[in-house]
C-alpha cells in the first residue's frame, strides 16, 4: 500500500518595497539601488537580491547608467 504525506508550510515575508508592473527601472534603482552603490564605493558591503524572470532588466536595473553612481 503506497501512503502519500502532504505538509503545508505557510510563511509570512516582510518586503521593504514592492514595485508594480509599470514601474520604470529609473524608479527601482533611485529608491532601492542608489544608496547601496554609493556605500559600497564608500567601502562598505553590501546585498541587492533581485529575483524575476529573464530579460525583466534585474541588470540594468543594479547597475543602472554611470551617472546615477556618481
Amino acid at each position: 500500500m503506497l501512503t502519500f504525506i502532504t505538509v503545508v508550510f505557510f510563511s509570512r515575508f516582510k518586503f521593504t518595497k514592492v514595485f508594480g508592473g509599470n514601474a520604470s527601472q529609473e524608479l527601482v534603482y533611485n529608491d532601492c539601488v542608489h544608496e547601496l552603490v554609493k556605500d559600497f564605493i564608500s567601502g562598505q558591503n553590501c546585498l541587492l537580491f533581485a529575483y524575476g524572470t529573464s530579460s525583466a532588466g534585474k541588470t540594468y536595473t543594479i547597475q543602472g547608467m554611470l551617472l546615477f553612481c556618481l
